[in-house]
């Protein structure tokens, strides 16, 4: 039996469905999607900030809003880059714990602050957010619950770190138009 013309190892069917030529089980690289990624240098001078901070709140708040801070440089690197959607859905997760800290203490969110980077991670993982959110965001909760925090400056850290996050959603929000 002769095999047809289009049937022929390795090169697989004229229309590049099946095997052999397929881009499906080519070992050839793919465009996988997500978003294009831009080096952690275009925010490393804004993330030199965060870790020269052994709290949170020791960077001013003038420093993260005003224009050209912290937040601004930020948004202006993410753009296109990060969706409002996903900075939102994490944005509204911190902004709840805050609420639940300030009323019930750290006890209260203490797992849920623990699961913001697993969160993360997940997101960056099916490329929903850009590897410099995933580093930013992990600094700062390095930054909230430091080992010599007591619980007063952990909320003061948190709060710093909501307040860094509200700058960030308007900032994204104005350059995503």
């Amino acid at each position: 039996m002769t095999p047809r013309p289009d049937m022929t190892r390795g090169k697989g069917p004229q229309n590049n469905q099946g095997f052999g030529g397929d881009r499906k089980y080519s070992n050839a690289p793919r465009n996988t999607g997500g978003y294009s990624r831009r080096q952690s240098s275009d925010i490393e001078p804004e993330l030199a900030k965060i870790r020269a901070c052994k709290n949170l709140s020791d960077l001013s708040i003038e420093e993260i809003s005003k224009e050209g801070g912290i937040a601004e440089t930020l948004a202006k690197s993410f753009k296109g880059n990060l969706k409002t959607t996903q900075l939102r859905k994490f944005f509204d997760n911190i902004a709840s714990n805050q609420e639940r800290l300030k009323s019930g203490g750290w006890k209260d969110i203490e797992s849920d602050f623990y699961m913001i980077r697993p969160n993360l991670a997940y997101a960056k993982g099916r490329k929903l957010i850009p590897d410099d959110f995933f580093i930013l965001v992990s600094l700062c909760l390095e930054r909230v619950n430091t080992q010599e925090a007591n619980e007063k400056k952990v909320i003061e850290n948190y709060d710093r770190f909501v307040e860094l996050m509200q700058a960030l959603v308007a900032y994204t929000k104005y350059y995503e138009r």
